[in-house]
């Protein structure tokens, strides 16, 4: 898959670095949300991961620090959240199950493997004796220090696809454009809107032309508002 990947971006040199976003893109054909860690809360995180994982969405996470023996500009994958429940059967401390893909850099934070604070019944509850190389737990109140975003695969069977082609060359770096599509909802639906550009990996320094990727903006609008 990687070799693919980077035929399809020209060579290795190109694939150096990303967005797990793209990766997820790039691998599923889906739409992917991406959640800064800086403007949800710890219930709004909880959330995203709770739904991704009852609908076994593909999530990952961008981190950016180093802290915990965590790699520092490295991408990983979110496998779950769990409540770990007392005798009672409430809710008392929420984790986040993580993986980093190369398997490396055993995690030494709160909740750790070798963290004093699992009890052999949530030992259990986490199935931490059958956890597999790189998988380890993260507190929800420590996991937006950690990660500095979330990324949400919105995997669905049912998608209805609907394109249109712009005009690059309509638009110019040094010129401000502005555009306006409508469409009308017959039904209460999810809707997902997407700009794509030819990615900016096709275009080595020096390789630079009219169908370079441009930054752009937009704003989705209501009949209400």
């Amino acid at each position: 898959m990687e070799k693919a990947f980077s035929k399809l971006n020209i060579n290795y040199t190109q694939i150096n670095s990303g967005d797990p976003a793209e990766a997820l893109k790039a691998i599923t054909g889906m739409p992917v949300s991406t959640h800064a860690s800086n403007t949800i809360s710890d219930d709004q995180l909880w959330k995203i991961v709770v739904d991704g994982t009852n609908a076994r969405n593909p999530m990952a996470a961008a981190c950016t620090v180093s802290h915990y023996n965590l790699i520092g500009g490295h991408a990983y994958g979110i496998l779950k959240g769990l409540c770990l429940t007392d005798g009672y059967g409430d809710c008392v401390h929420k984790l986040i199950q993580m993986r980093n893909p190369w398997g490396l850099s055993k995690y030494t934070g709160p909740w750790s493997e070798d963290s004093n604070l699992w009890t052999p019944e949530w030992k259990q509850q986490a199935n931490l004796a059958d956890a597999n190389e790189g998988e380890f737990w993260v507190p929800l109140d420590l996991w937006r220090t950690l990660y500095s975003s979330a990324y949400n695969t919105h995997y669905r069977d049912d998608w209805k696809i609907s394109t249109m082609e712009g005009n690059p060359s309509e638009y110019t770096a040094s010129t401000q454009q502005n555009g306006f599509i409508s469409f009308v909802q017959p039904v209460q639906q999810d809707v997902v809107i997407d700009c794509v550009q030819y990615h900016s990996r096709l275009f080595p320094s020096g390789c630079k032309n009219e169908f370079t990727p441009l930054k752009f903006g937009f704003m989705v609008m209501t009949d209400q508002y």
